[in-house]
């Protein structure tokens, strides 16, 4: 009795545990935003086609404002040659404007064509009207702490404390 009583207390503690961690390796929080807590490029796109002038100001803006967050939770890498990076699009238009933020993994195409090729896995946007800059940017900065929050989330064991 005690030699099918002991595997089956160790196949009961077993199996719980490999389905959890089976489950965590496929969730799509993880293929979205796991990358072992590597460093990401930064690009930032403005769209303002009736306030040039105010577009590059924006543009400025929101590279200081992402680049400057992401430094300070250590995710930020200067180079053009990271293998991820978030990209951050602002259509500002004389009626309504957007905020779309898509963080960009190099993914290896294994059926159709065998190449590796960057690749939207997690996105978030906003739409709104009649906005002054002042409110993009609010947007954009609180957009960036929830893209922070999420990609440390789903990165915490690789990231640290």
């Amino acid at each position: 009795m005690r030699s099918v009583l002991i595997p089956c207390i160790l196949l009961a503690i077993a199996v719980p545990v490999m389905a959890e961690d089976a489950q965590s390796r496929a969730s799509p929080d993880r293929f979205q935003l796991w990358d072992y807590c590597e460093r990401m490029w930064l690009i930032v796109e403005v769209i303002a086609p009736s306030r040039e002038e105010e577009g590059q100001r924006m543009k400025t803006d929101v590279e200081d404002i992402v680049r400057n967050r992401l430094w300070a939770a250590h995710l930020y890498n200067d180079s053009s040659h990271a293998s991820t990076h978030l990209y951050v699009r602002i259509a500002w238009g004389k009626v309504a404007w957007s905020v779309d933020f898509e963080y960009r993994k190099t993914l290896h195409d294994l059926l159709a064509t065998d190449e590796w090729d960057h690749a939207t896995t997690w996105m978030d946007s906003w739409l709104g009207a009649h906005a002054k800059a002042g409110d993009i940017l609010d947007r954009v900065s609180r957009m960036t702490d929830h893209f922070i929050v999420e990609y440390r989330r789903v990165n915490e064991n690789a990231c640290g404390s």
